[in-house]
């Protein structure tokens, strides 16, 4: 069924199996369809993302565009990938750091309108003042981001760490390793883990 109006989905995963690549590449799906996409990231700088978002177009390795040391093939692949990604209706804010300013930048005209918000990463969010206990804290984030689902009609993916994995790191995430809140499986429509296994 897709990603739906009003939908909160989390994105979780233990630390580098791949989350924020996931959620660019599901950015840049929606955008090559004309449709807008707002990401927050409290995770990686503008630069970083449109580096990864330009590697994964070109598929090429993101550690090559980065340190400048491209083979003659990437090159060409990267040449070739750059016109299509420079017009994507995608939007990255780096400093956005509480969900007021996400508001605001939801609020900005744009065109095409934002179909989809991302969010990369809950844990990294500023809390709402007032709130001392962490654990409150982040339900307090997660109710914001559902609200916003709701009001704006718009789906929300919004990345998600995970409490440490424990004696089994190649175990598969479950709900009650959502980190620092049982609340989030109860705020979200759904949710979706990614796992590599090896």
């Amino acid at each position: 069924g897709g990603l739906a109006g009003g939908e909160l989905l989390y994105l979780g995963g233990w630390t580098s199996v791949g989350k924020s690549a996931f959620a660019l590449e599901l950015a840049r799906h929606i955008t090559s369809h004309g449709r807008g996409v707002l990401i927050v990231s409290r995770e990686m700088s503008r630069r970083l993302l449109a580096q990864r978002l330009l590697a994964q177009a070109a598929e090429i390795d993101a550690l090559s565009l980065r340190s400048g040391r491209l083979g003659a093939g990437e090159a060409v692949l990267l040449r070739a990938a750059l016109p299509a990604v420079r017009g994507l209706p995608l939007w990255v804010s780096d400093t956005a750091a509480g969900v007021e300013e996400i508001r605001r930048l939801l609020a900005e005209p744009r065109r095409p309108p934002i179909a989809l918000l991302v969010v990369d990463y809950l844990q990294l969010l500023r809390a709402p003042a007032g709130i001392r206990e962490r654990r409150l804290q982040v339900e307090a984030l997660s109710q914001a981001l559902k609200a916003i689902a709701v009001e704006r009609d718009l789906p929300v993916v919004c990345l998600s760490s995970l409490a440490r994995a424990g004696d089994d790191p190649k175990r598969p995430p479950v709900l009650s390793d959502l980190r620092e809140s049982g609340e989030l499986e109860h705020d979200a429509d759904s949710v979706l883990f990614l796992h590599r296994p090896d």
